[in-house]
């Protein structure tokens, strides 16, 4: 600690402070362009105080706050060698150097923005709000960069390195959002969406095939969907709503939906959400409450504070991409109720909830939306000798038993067998099964999801005999 003593004024203590990242390293490569900093600072500052994170190879800088000596920090990088400093009371405490390498792979997320025919693709906004297309394309690519970066940590986390999906983006790496204009009117897509939600994903996505946009081959694009048409309108003499399924009632155009090739969600509460980077930790800390007369308050039933529909409406958004990369629903974590939880993740002082379960994060690492994996024949596992066993060409690496789209068990393979018998497997799924249906487990429909070392992945129906305990 220094003291400076100057004449005629008070007496001045500098502390001199040092900074521990915990999540990255020097000269590390990162395939994404946020990158998160989670630190300590030592000592523990006795005064509120913030680091600012200065990129000098961009020239940005932002501040975020310390607490009890923690602090987690964000910046974007530039393709190539970034230089990050972090200062703390206008003193340089620390100096990073980080590099952003722009993924070649082949599989990619492409992020889109839903119009309809005849209307100006606005979302429902307040006043005070800018609800505009470019708006909104902005709010998206800032939710892409998070979901690239959160699936990067928790692998990181898990052990299995900095693995995640890659959106498709521009000549700086940053994900690129395209205004799509469907061919509905908003009329016709209200009507069908309260027809049947999955209806107009289907629609969307058989139109979405036939567009004019490149690379769109199911074996290299999946896409992210953000519906513009999404209106809440609640009758004004109706009481305002306070859980999820009353909000429902007041919603159109809603639909939360994910799986094989395409992942729509609402905007409902976008004008909750960032535009940019400098917002983000003042986006996820306001706490004034939604107008549940005037706009969706949907906060997985907690108290509609802006940041709660924000972290529950990107939290959905990072769910429905989990269903994409052939992930059910689980007890626990971002495929349960564990999603509003990335707003912990984000800026808070552990991670909560936001996470996929360990077995997922398996299977997420042999997942060709992952990885650059060799060509290959694509034969992934099958069933053989009547549904006796299963074959694996490149070696299995896990399986899942699921019914009504949860995740019942799952085995884990570190050998990576080529052959597995599978009566063993039966016995256990349908004890599994029992034990979470009871006497109507012999009418659910059940699937037996698995993966491959090389991404190839098995999603088959598995028909159970509970009776004679075999295949049908």
């Amino acid at each position: 600690m220094e003291w400076t003593l100057q004449i005629g004024k008070p007496l001045i203590i500098c502390q001199k402070y040092d900074i521990e990242l915990v999540n990255v390293k020097e000269r590390e490569t990162l395939t994404y362009s946020l990158a998160r900093f989670v630190g300590k600072v030592l000592p523990k500052p006795i005064a509120s105080c913030k680091v600012k994170i200065c990129n000098t190879t961009t020239g940005t800088q932002l501040d975020f706050p310390i607490t009890s000596g923690c602090f987690r920090a964000y910046a974007i990088l530039s393709p190539g060698e970034n230089a990050i400093e972090f200062h703390i009371n206008k003193t340089k405490i620390r100096k990073i150097c980080l590099f952003y390498e722009i993924p070649r792979r082949k599989q990619f997320f492409r992020l889109l923005y839903v119009t309809c025919m005849e209307h100006d693709g606005t979302f429902q906004i307040p006043e005070w709000e800018d609800g505009t297309v470019e708006s909104a394309k902005r709010r998206t690519v800032v939710a892409a960069q998070i979901i690239e970066m959160f699936l990067a940590e928790k692998m990181y986390a898990a052990g299995y390195g900095r693995k995640t999906v890659h959106f498709e983006c521009d000549d700086q790496g940053i994900p690129v959002c395209h205004e799509y204009q469907t061919k509905l009117t908003i009329e016709e897509a209200h009507d069908l969406v309260a027809k049947d939600p999955n209806a107009f994903f289907g629609h969307l996505a058989r139109e979405l095939v036939r567009s004019d946009f490149p690379d769109k081959h199911p074996s290299q694009c999946k896409w992210l969907a953000f519906t513009s048409f999404t209106r809440y309108e609640k009758p004004p003499n109706e009481p305002a709503p306070v859980y999820h399924h009353e909000v429902q009632k007041y919603m159109k155009g809603q639909v939360v939906l994910g799986g094989g090739g395409l992942a729509v969600t609402s905007t409902a509460a976008m004008h909750t959400w960032a535009e940019s980077l400098d917002d983000l930790y003042s986006r996820m800390t306001d706490a004034r409450l939604i107008d549940g007369h005037r706009f969706m308050a949907d906060a997985s039933n907690r108290t509609p504070y802006h940041w709660q529909c924000y972290a529950t409406s990107l939290g959905a958004a990072v769910h429905e991409v989990g269903h994409c990369l052939d992930q059910a629903h689980t007890g626990t974590g971002i495929m349960g109720q564990g999603f509003p939880d990335i707003r912990t993740f984000l800026i808070g002082a552990d991670d909560g909830e936001a996470s996929w379960e360990d077995h997922q994060m398996h299977f997420l690492n042999s997942h060709k939306w992952l990885n650059d994996h060799a060509e290959n024949d694509g034969r992934g596992p099958r069933f053989f000798d009547a549904g006796a066993k299963i074959w694996c060409k490149y070696g299995l690496v896990c399986l899942q038993v699921c019914a009504q789209q949860e995740v019942i068990h799952n085995w884990l393979f570190p050998d990576l067998p080529q052959t597995l018998v599978v009566q063993e497997l039966m016995t256990t799924a349908m004890d599994r099964l029992r034990g979470r249906f009871g006497e109507q487990a012999a009418n659910k429909r059940a699937f037996l999801i698995g993966i491959d070392s090389l991404g190839n992945v098995m999603n088959v129906r598995w028909e159970l005999d509970f009776e004679t305990g075999r295949p049908l």
